[in-house]
């Protein structure tokens, strides 16, 4: 198993609570893992903190940010980011109106393309929650069906959030004294996208990431080894039925070390 530094619990658009997770990591042998939920920290309470370290269990402090580059959605992970930094906090304020209206966006134009779904404003849903709802609807079977037809990015049912600018929200990570990486580079195109993120001033790139092949992650190792970055990844977990499972991809204790430096010094937990 791995540190798995990318999942997600349902302080955004994950199924399983913060507690839940940390239980899963136990069962499963994981040693450590990160919350990166989305445009959000309020997973780290100082509860789950006390009941990550009772169970033995390394917990990193972490979010992924969407962000806007060149008219190109782009996710960023924060990584090491002090939970308490005024910048953060502010930051996630103002972002959540922004992550409402922009659902209630998705669900309308589901409903304008005959997709029968219910919302209410107080649920703070996320993509896959939505996906979630059309598949309880009976219109699909799995989750990436929805995301290849009407969910994901230049679908009939996506819509671009209010989001900042890749550039700010590095400086935001940096302000709050966390370490900034871009997530799941696989999946931006074309390449030379990469290519000019990286001349921002990224710590980090992901690198084991999801369903992708050995081949895959070798390509942005080699990449982030070459620009001498470090080095992250995760399942992207987002509930039990998340492929792969969590633990299944991330990396091992000497990438943590290098993320988290000091988090990691003191926390008594080893491998």
């Amino acid at each position: 198993m791995f540190y798995d530094l990318h999942t997600h619990t349902t302080a955004s658009d994950g199924q399983l609570t913060p507690f839940e997770l940390i239980d899963e990591a136990v069962k499963r042998g994981v040693p450590g893992i990160c919350f990166t939920d989305h445009d959000t920290i309020d997973a780290y309470t100082k509860d789950v903190m006390g009941y990550a370290k009772k169970k033995k269990i390394f917990l990193g402090t972490g979010i992924e940010i969407s962000t806007v580059f060149k008219d190109t959605s782009v996710h960023i992970l924060g990584y090491d980011i002090d939970i308490q930094a005024s910048s953060i906090n502010r930051f996630i304020d103002q972002t959540q109106e922004r992550r409402v209206d922009r659902n209630r966006k998705m669900v309308e134009l589901l409903r304008d393309l005959g997709y029968k779904i219910e919302w209410e404003d107080k649920e703070n849903l996320g993509r896959p929650h939505i996906a979630q709802k059309l598949i309880e609807g009976g219109y699909f079977s799995t989750m990436r069906d929805a995301f290849d037809l009407l969910l994901g990015e230049g679908k009939p049912a996506f819509v671009m959030g209010g989001f900042p600018s890749t550039v700010d929200a590095i400086a935001l990570i940096h302000e709050a004294k966390g370490k900034a990486f871009i997530a799941h580079p696989h999946v931006l195109k074309p390449k030379k996208l990469i290519r000019n993120l990286l001349e921002l001033p990224f710590d980090g790139i992901e690198v084991n990431y999801g369903v992708f092949s050995r081949d895959d992650n070798l390509y942005y190792e080699v990449l982030a080894k070459s620009r001498k970055l470090l080095i992250s990844g995760g399942s992207d977990h987002h509930g039990l039925q998340t492929i792969p499972l969590l633990g299944e991809r991330g990396v091992g204790l000497q990438e943590v070390e290098a993320i988290f430096t000091s988090q990691f010094q003191k926390s008594k937990v080893r491998s």
